[in-house]
């Protein structure tokens, strides 16, 4: 779309805390009755997850994906990945993170600055490199989008689903070239709320294991300083008004 908005993202279109929202019709989508708010809530992060893997990234059944990143979104990745059938590989720097991969259904785990990293992947994927690597970090830094193309196999897709602070980052693109890969962009999730809600409704994906914390209005300023701060454990806060 090339005149993109998000209500409440940006001073075009301001209110998303607002007491009362009005939304365009045609832009709601009903919960089934037996879904919570909570669950609901978490379509939209779980939805840019699914634009990212199913989308962008094409991911087919039998593929090994690897994710980098263990936020919600890249835990998002791997538990859609996974529903398609591919096999996933999630690296992160925190081991809290790592754990919740594991237990909500990552076939392997490792730390990013794992030495054995490369090793790892290579033996997972008889020497061949991942079908699909999918940066779920950005931010400040820029070493994810390089391992994440260093471990991709030749014609392998490598998506862009973190948001990274420059707009310029280093990139090894005659090894790209050499390898013919794909460096495939993704960015918000239009047309997934719909096949989202449908996997969230018939338990497919089990939105409420990302969940983390509950809070109410009076706690929000904690639930912002426990995601800046990374506190261990925290994965997805929701806020509940009537609580």
């Amino acid at each position: 779309c090339p005149d993109y908005h998000v209500l409440g993202e940006g001073p075009d279109i301001p209110g998303g805390c607002a007491e009362f929202v009005a939304v365009p019709a045609n832009q709601l989508f009903a919960l089934p009755d037996h879904l919570t708010a909570a669950e609901g809530a978490l379509v939209q992060p779980l939805a840019i997850s699914y634009e990212g893997v199913v989308h962008r990234g094409r991911v087919i059944e039998g593929e090994r994906v690897l994710v980098v990143g263990a936020g919600p979104i890249g835990i998002g990745a791997m538990m859609v990945a996974t529903l398609k059938g591919a096999e996933v590989l999630v690296v992160d720097l925190v081991d809290d993170r790592l754990d919740q991969a594991s237990a909500l259904g990552a076939q392997l785990t490792a730390r990013a600055d794992s030495p054995d990293l490369a090793e790892l992947v290579a033996s997972w994927t008889s020497g061949l490199g991942v079908d699909l690597s999918v940066e779920a970090v950005g931010g400040q830094q820029n070493s994810t989008l390089e391992m994440a193309q260093r471990l991709t196999t030749r014609r392998g897709r490598i998506v862009v689903m973190g948001s990274f602070s420059e707009k310029l980052v280093p990139f090894p693109v005659g090894s790209l070239k050499f390898l013919e890969q794909e460096l495939i962009g993704s960015s918000g999730h239009p047309r997934t709320f719909g096949p989202v809600i449908e996997l969230v409704a018939s338990g497919a994906l089990e939105v409420a294991k990302l969940i983390s914390h509950t809070i109410d209005l009076g706690g929000l300023q904690g639930a912002f300083d426990m995601m800046d701060k990374r506190v261990d454990g925290v994965m997805k806060v929701v806020v509940e008004p009537n609580r």
